[in-house]
């Protein structure tokens, strides 16, 4: 009696296990691919929940007193400018300039000193990137202001905000 393989049978062995091999880094590569869209999508949805707190807080901090010339909160041509409290440096008050730039995908704040409205920060500071879409509206009281940010995934970001 023989007791080793054939040649027949030592084929067909490796192209199972060839078959069996393919189809699980096939799986994993699938894994991979799924984690890293999750991720990214839950790190966009963090960073736009980011932006949305810091609307927030500027809307919070901007206590000066408003007026027709001078609003604290203003929407014009898809910018939302608010006036609020320097976060560094002498204090006082800054008017940040939220800004979407469609053609690189991005949200940015521009900080501008307000009595003389030139640029306090040189450049534009990015927020956001992947940004599908920006939208900024006060509603018809003019008692709320709503923003809303869209990834290029298709990630929605929405927030109502009292105008004090």
């Amino acid at each position: 009696m023989n007791r080793g393989m054939t040649l027949v049978e030592l084929l067909v062995a490796l192209s199972l296990l060839g078959t069996l091999m393919l189809a699980m880094v096939s799986w994993t590569r699938l894994s991979v691919v799924v984690s890293e869209d999750v991720t990214t999508r839950a790190r966009w949805e963090s960073a736009a929940d980011e932006v949305l707190q810091h609307i927030q807080d500027d809307i919070l901090t901007g206590d000066f007193p408003a007026s027709e010339d001078a609003p604290r909160v203003k929407v014009d041509a898809g910018k939302l400018a608010l006036r609020a409290r320097r976060l560094s440096g002498s204090g006082g008050g800054v008017l940040r300039e939220y800004a979407f730039d469609p053609g690189k995908a991005q949200l940015a704040v521009r900080e501008k000193d307000p009595t003389a409205g030139r640029a306090v920060s040189p450049q534009p500071i990015l927020l956001l990137g992947s940004v599908a879409s920006w939208s900024c509206q006060i509603d018809e009281s003019g008692k709320h202001l709503e923003v809303e940010l869209r990834s290029q995934a298709g990630v929605r970001r929405a927030r109502r905000y009292a105008i004090p």
